[in-house]
Order: C-alpha cells, then sequence, then structure tokens
C-alpha cells in the first residue's frame, strides 16, 4: 500500500479522487494547495499542474524525497512545462477513468510508463 499525496483545489474532485485511490488499496492523503500548511511525505504525488501553488508544492516534495514520482493530472503538454523542470514527471490526461488513473498509479509507483 502507498501514500498518495493528492494535491487538488477543488474538495469535492480532491475526496473523489482520494476514494478511488484508497479502493484501489492504496492510503489517499488530500492536500488542499491553497490552505495546506504542512506537506505530508508520501510515495507518490498526483497533482493539477495548473494550480497557483503546485510547483513550490511539488519542488518542496521533491527537495525532501528527490525520487517520489509524481502523476500531474492536465488537459495538456503546456501545463507540464513548469513541473518537468523540477523533474521527471508522469501526465495523466483529462478527462481520465477509473482504469486510466489505475494504470497511471502503478506505472509511477513501478517505475515503468513514459515519463515527461
Amino acid at each position: 500500500m502507498a501514500r498518495v499525496l493528492i494535491i487538488e483545489q477543488s474538495a469535492a474532485v480532491r475526496e473523489l479522487i482520494a476514494t478511488i485511490v484508497a479502493g484501489l488499496g492504496h492510503e489517499p492523503l488530500p492536500l488542499d494547495p491553497e490552505t495546506a500548511t504542512e506537506v505530508p511525505d508520501a510515495d507518490l504525488v498526483l497533482v493539477a499542474p495548473e494550480l497557483p501553488r503546485a510547483r513550490r508544492l511539488v519542488a518542496l516534495i521533491r527537495a525532501r524525497s528527490p525520487g517520489v514520482p509524481v502523476v500531474a493530472v492536465t488537459s495538456g503538454p503546456e501545463e507540464l512545462t513548469s513541473l518537468t523542470e523540477l523533474g521527471p514527471v508522469l501526465p495523466l490526461a483529462k478527462p481520465f477513468g477509473l482504469d486510466d488513473l489505475r494504470k497511471a498509479i502503478a506505472h509511477a509507483l513501478g517505475g515503468t510508463g513514459d515519463l515527461v
């Protein structure tokens, strides 16, 4: 079981992804990027790169744990630029289905998949 940090601004989306992550057998760590005062350690980070604090949070996480995989939930490749400067990022295109999320988590945790 992996600890999956979910950085998402929308509480409804954050909780939905957390429910799915828990259903996949992992421990979800939902985080509101606007109100978070601490960032927990995680085995995997799911983040929406367009969020105002996304780059700063990923930089903080990668400074602490350089090898932590990051999955960027994105509408397009242009949103990935600020995160790829911080290390490898696995893109997950919106809209995505349950199987897409499951595969992205498995690829990121297993070290396989196409990293940008």
